[in-house]
């Protein structure tokens, strides 16, 4: 969804930002008739990627994963639910974190559906080299048991399920009420020791391949005063397309090369030095906050504005820690790209660039500036 359907809805958008600009006021119209089916349709399909399995999860860890289970808890359902969680817990393994993040879901949403509370606790710990995860609340409760993991019949398969997967992973579940004095659920994963880094040949890893283009600008163009001069950088085609389509029609931008990953942009902009990079966070290799930390380390009047598919904080934040200037969500109006776009590139053309140091000295500086960012050092 995410990597298929998402991406088209939006270069689809993009390209009626650029019907929007049309002079036939017919066409204006149904573009925008078009362009509101589109926004519903990706606000819809992004919250059902979301609630089946948000990205964060798997970019940030269980940690920021659960953070971001509690704000939509309280956003969907209106349930407070106040988390404690230690920030050096050791990884438990996709499968289990992918696991234990459903289980927690599906524990909060009991409390939702019966508890009758509005409040709930979730502590995220680790003890005796295992992950505990604890959901409690205040509510009503239920003996134990009656429910199917204790033998009974009463409840659904939603406990029985989550009891037996855990159990093929090596955890437990631990249930703890009692009618009128709430619930308490720890769910035990063991801390599984780091896999070995291991190539497995992947017939789509080795599809895929890091391209880099220039756009030269022709010969003949006619002289007129200077454009903002921008690279696309992102792993869908589709979606480079739709963003040059949009800003092609705009006579002050000029698209002059596009990367699909992290690395071929670095080389891109080294070469080109445009005024801004349009810089997509999820891409295959390298992503597009590493790409941003080195780019702003060696070339720092370049603008780097990040894009992604989703409204999360977190991700933002993590983008201008590492040097852009503007982060845009992909599903916003084209013309608010546009104007980030100019507004950004100010700084740009505003402050002129230093002179090209020799080859010698430019390629010492850059290995400096990499050891640099690859330590977190700031530069100087």
């Amino acid at each position: 969804m995410h990597d298929g359907l998402q991406q088209l809805l939006v270069a689809a958008k993009f390209r009626l930002g650029a019907m929007e600009r049309s002079k036939d006021q017919g066409m204006r119209e149904v573009a925008r008739e078009l362009d509101d089916l589109l926004t519903e349709s990706i606000e819809s399909s992004r919250s059902l990627t979301s609630e089946l399995s948000p990205p964060i999860l798997h970019q940030g860890g269980l940690v920021m994963g659960l953070e971001w289970l509690v704000r939509w808890t309280q956003e969907k359902h209106g349930l407070t639910v106040n988390m404690t969680a230690r920030s050096d817990l050791a990884p438990a393994g996709e499968e289990m974190t992918a696991l234990l993040f459903q289980a927690t879901r599906e524990l909060l949403f009991n409390i939702v559906k019966h508890a009758r509370v509005r409040t709930a606790r979730l502590d995220v710990a680790q003890q005796d080299g295992a992950l505990r995860i604890v959901v409690a609340d205040k509510g009503v409760g239920f003996d134990p048991q009656r429910i199917r993991i204790a033998g009974g019949n009463a409840g659904g398969f939603g406990l029985f399920s989550l009891h037996e997967r855990l159990e093929l992973l090596g955890g437990r579940v631990e249930i703890d009420s009692a009618p009128g004095r709430g619930s308490r659920f720890v769910l035990c994963a063991p801390v599984l020791p780091a896999a070995p880094d291991v190539s497995v040949p992947n017939t789509k890893d080795e599809a895929v391949v890091s391209i880099r283009v220039s756009r030269e600008k022709p010969a003949s163009a006619e002289p007129g005063p200077p454009r903002i001069r921008i690279v696309l950088v992102d792993d869908h085609v589709v979606m480079r397309q739709g963003v040059a389509e949009l800003l092609r029609v705009e006579p002050d931008l000029e698209v002059i090369g596009e990367a699909s990953d992290g690395e071929a942009a670095i080389a891109l902009v080294h070469d080109l030095r445009p005024d801004v990079v349009l810089m997509d966070i999820n891409m295959r290799g390298m992503n597009g906050i590493d790409a941003t930390k080195i780019l702003h380390a060696e070339l720092p009047d370049v603008q780097v504005i990040g894009l992604s598919m989703f409204e999360q904080e977190e991700r933002a934040a993590a983008m201008r820690k590492a040097g852009a200037v503007a982060y845009f969500v992909k599903s916003g109006a084209p013309s608010s790209l546009i104007a980030r776009i100019r507004t950004c590139a100010t700084a740009a053309t505003c402050n002129p660039r230093p002179a090209e140091p020799e080859p010698e000295a430019k390629a010492e500086r850059r290995g400096r500036r990499r050891a640099r960012a690859a330590r977190g050092t700031p530069s100087r």
